[in-house]
């Protein structure tokens, strides 16, 4: 696509066969390979193949991944056959990491799966198959039950080894480093805690151990030292990493950059005839005997995964003085390719100088020093600046009862950096507590509903890094913050709710009957104005995933979850799938739940309301919060439903409703006014203006859209004032106020305009 920008994916499959098929040299394979691009078309047409592309995540280049993302959309609506039926047709599966894919995705055709962690039982499955395989390998002399004895006894002393370490067992869920672990362990009988050891370990493995345990008469001449591997892959890992972004490499370009080291080390010419075998030697044993850089093609190398070029350049980083250190992490902490390298390289040195770690940290994040928001007192927002580069803006004190706003000194990366830190690297408590208290401060401080897709999706980052942070330390420092937080009266009420959200995020690595007691416990304290906040969190999706998935193992593991319990957990579950893509799992369980009596039924039945509410369905919507009202009609304190009648206001207006759309309003706005709760006060004050211009009142919809439009000023969301500014050109367009109209429709174009801008 560099050469040819508009190549479709199916040019470029027709461009790959024609150059595979001229490397056959023989005239019978040539004949039989030329048949095979138009054999495939044709069972394409057909409907009859499963393909399947991976590697998305490897196009770096944001613009080149929409690129082909668009690519990949217009090469599946080709070979799509919906007329056959959902069980019919061609075939797609697209692979990528999550880190990624988050920035550019698949359109929503497309269902999205995440891997799941390997479970204890698949870990002991996948042992006992891999020690029987190389046993067979390595012992074919032996007798079959000689390989399933041995293979037993490997297996399970890795087995036993895992269990001793709850850091060690954290690293079996992934198959590539539970590989790793097994080959460790047959070859030392150790297995590290920490990722960055066990690539340490793995390199070592690789390079010495493996080669040497062989026994081959050779081996002594042809093993790659683990240093000799470090002085020259780590080099070339780095430049690779910053230069190659494909991860693959000429043979000319390896020499190119090993002879000048190499060179260096032997104190000779780069051009010296000695130092041009000795790399040429060096690359054929390195290639031939540790399987950590491979030809993938003909005079074509890259790394056998990008785990190792991203070892081997963090190991570049880390082999520096602080300064250099520090300076080589800053230029890179930006981009999202550098960020494992980045880890790795600040793990690798907390192992070796824990002190020189901590002063670089404190270093690295001095700038955050200077953050230090009063989240009881105003929001935190977002303030774009470039595609990398987001500024905090946060209430200050100014004097004794004043609050003001204050733009951050430094950007968002370094604070989202520090958290990814604190989920992999060991701290000293002091530093580590000070980090985590502003990522939990930032997470607060967000408004309760985040209008602007940066801070939305920076919300979903914080508790996500929240819960890694968690698991990593071992200490309940997150959870203790935000119980301190928590008891905190000063903090609004909506964001006490925030907090109870981020708990339960946490409760996810709970096991067990832990998270069924914390779900009941937190089930038991809902009232309606948590429960349609609950609700509108869910439908944003932040940690939906995440809950649904814990929930679905705790319920598939444990059959005797007593009838209460089952009922809070499936309310929770069917909550957590409110998010896009799975709302008709949601109304599933919701329906079962609906079916029987319990103390939940007019909350269960209003979520049932706001799944219809989401699938366009409004007359059914309706019909569920009228039955919820019924329900809802003895709370005692009724200000706690101002969501549930902003919901039941939009499902009316939307089917031309007028009348009952205002009756709706009018309740929200009196419990809004009396909760104290003013966003909710000025979504319902746009409801009016929305339900008056649709009546073609549009005096009366300017006023309130004229509201509308200063507080949204007030709170500095650009999104909600163009949004503002369109609506109410609209309504000053009606009543013939052409000039003012154009004014507003011209400012809602420049922010849209901005805001698409920062988007890309």
């Amino acid at each position: 696509m560099e050469d040819q920008p508009d190549l479709s994916l199916l040019a470029y499959f027709q461009q790959f066969y024609h150059q595979w098929e001229v490397a056959f040299e023989t005239t019978e394979i040539a004949t039989v390979r030329a048949t095979l691009p138009e054999l495939l078309l044709g069972q394409m047409r057909q409907g009859n193949c499963l393909i399947l592309l991976d590697g998305l995540d490897e196009v770096f280049d944001q613009d080149s991944r929409r690129r082909v993302v668009q690519s990949l959309d217009a090469f599946v609506e080709e070979f799509s056959s919906p007329e056959m039926g959902r069980d019919a047709g061609n075939k797609f599966v697209i692979t990528s990491r999550i880190a990624g894919y988050r920035d550019v995705q698949l359109s929503a055709r497309f269902q999205e799966f995440t891997i799941a962690e390997m479970a204890e039982a698949q870990v002991a499955q996948f042992l006992q198959r891999w020690c029987r395989a190389i046993e067979e390998a390595q012992q074919p002399e032996a007798s079959e039950a000689q390989w399933v004895r041995q293979a037993e006894a490997e297996a399970g002393a890795i087995l036993k080894a895992i269990g001793r370490s709850e850091g060690v067992k954290r690293l079996t869920v992934n198959p590539l480093l539970l590989t790793i672990l097994a080959l460790i362990h047959r070859n030392v009988a150790h297995l590290p805690e920490r990722r960055v050891d066990l690539y340490k370990l793995a390199v070592k493995t690789l390079t010495e151990d493996w080669q040497l345990g062989k026994r081959l008469p050779d081996a002594p001449k042809l093993v790659v030292k683990e240093h000799e591997a470090m002085e020259l892959l780590a080099p070339l890992a780095y430049w690779m990493h910053e230069e190659k972004p494909s991860g693959v490499v000429t043979h000319a370009e390896v020499i190119q950059q090993l002879s000048p080291k190499l060179a260096e080390l032997r104190g000779e010419s780069p051009d010296a005839l000695a130092v041009q075998q000795a790399v040429e030697s060096f690359l054929r044993r390195v290639r031939e005997t540790t399987g950590l850089f491979v030809e993938r093609a003909p005079s074509v190398y890259g790394f056998m995964h990008l785990t190792f070029e991203e070892y081997f350049a963090a190991r570049y980083i880390a082999d520096n003085e602080l300064r250099d250190m520090l300076a080589l992490i800053q230029e890179h902490w930006h981009e999202p390719r550098w960020e494992e390298p980045i880890l790795l390289a600040l793990g690798y040195l907390g192992s070796h100088s824990p002190n020189q770690l901590n002063r670089l940290v404190e270093q690295l994040f001095t700038d955050l020093d200077q953050y230090q928001p009063i989240v009881s007192q105003g929001d935190i927002r977002i303030k774009y600046r470039s595609a990398q580069n987001n500024i905090l803006v946060f209430p200050v004190w100014n004097g004794e009862s004043e609050v003001r706003y204050k733009e951050s000194g430094s950007t968002l990366q370094p604070l989202l950096l520090a958290g990814k830190v604190l989920s992999q690297v060991e701290l000293n408590s002091k530093i580590r507590i000070k980090l985590i208290e502003k990522l939990i401060l930032t997470y607060i401080g967000l408004p309760e509903l985040c209008f602007n897709d940066v801070e939305h999706k920076i919300e979903g980052q914080l508790l996500i890094l929240l819960r890694q942070i968690e698991s990593f330390q071992q200490a309940e420092e997150v959870r203790d913050y935000f119980a301190k937080l928590n008891s905190d009266l000063s903090i609004p009420a909506w964001k006490r709710m925030k907090i109870q959200l981020a708990k339960l995020h946490l409760a996810c690595d709970m096991r067990g009957q832990e998270l069924v007691n914390y779900v009941t416990e937190l089930i038991s304290q809902l009232d309606p104005f948590w429960f349609g906040f609950f609700m509108r969190a869910c439908e944003d999706g932040n940690w939906g995933t995440e809950m649904s998935q814990a929930l679905e193992l705790i319920q598939y593991k444990d059959k005797n979850i007593e009838q209460s319990n089952s009922i809070s957990l499936d309310l929770i579950k069917a909550l957590s799938y409110l998010r896009e893509k799975h709302i008709d799992r949601a109304i599933t369980l919701l329906e079962d739940l609906c079916k029987q009596e319990h103390r939940l039924a007019a909350l269960t039945t209003w979520a049932q309301a706001v799944c219809y509410r989401g699938k366009g369905d409004e007359p059914r919507a309706i019909k569920y919060y009228k039955k919820s009202f019924e329900q809802l009609k003895s709370y005692p304190d009724q200000n706690a439903l101002c969501c549930f009648w902003q919901w039941w206001a939009t499902s009316y207006r939307s089917i031309g409703k007028y009348e009952e759309a205002l009756k709706c309003v009018q309740h929200g706005l009196s419990h809004a006014r009396n909760m104290g709760w003013e966003n909710g006060y000025l979504f319902l004050k746009e409801e009016i203006a929305k339900i008056y211009s649709d009546l073609k009142d549009y005096e009366f919809a300017s006023e309130n859209f004229q509201t509308v439009h200063n507080l949204y000023g007030e709170i500095g969301c650009d999104l909600l004032i163009a949004g503002s500014e369109s609506n109410l050109g609209k309504a000053l367009q009606s009543q013939g106020k052409y000039e003012e109209a154009i004014t507003h429709f011209q400012q809602s174009r420049d922010r849209y305009q901005q805001l698409d801008k920062e988007k890309d």
